[in-house]
């Protein structure tokens, strides 16, 4: 018989991996930049914008939608949200010109 609890610990046994390994991705700096993008009005430079396209689009919005769940950081979340879109948007379109 499958047991709920075993079942409900594996899956966030398993996101809390698929996390980790989203961050392994990119570099502290670049972590910071595109996070506070999320928040001000600040550039994004051309070497994260890369790194962002690298980590790929799932681990980009996992982690986004991971953020705005906090309590800290909900109010923010449709600006923020809208943000990370069109960051993933134009840092793709960089990626793209570099191919």
């Amino acid at each position: 018989m499958l047991n709920p609890m075993n079942s409900h610990f594996r899956r966030r046994q398993l996101t809390s991996i698929f996390y980790k390994k989203c961050t392994k991705k990119m570099t502290s700096d670049c972590s910071e930049n595109i996070f506070v993008y999320m928040f001000d009005d600040v550039e994004v430079n051309r070497t994260c914008c890369l790194e962002l396209v690298q980590m790929g689009e799932a681990c980009h919005f996992a982690l986004v939608e991971n953020v705005f769940s906090s309590p800290v950081y909900k109010a923010n979340a449709n600006s923020g949200l809208l943000r990370s879109r069109n960051l993933w948007n134009q840092c793709a379109i960089l990626a793209d010109e570099y191919d």
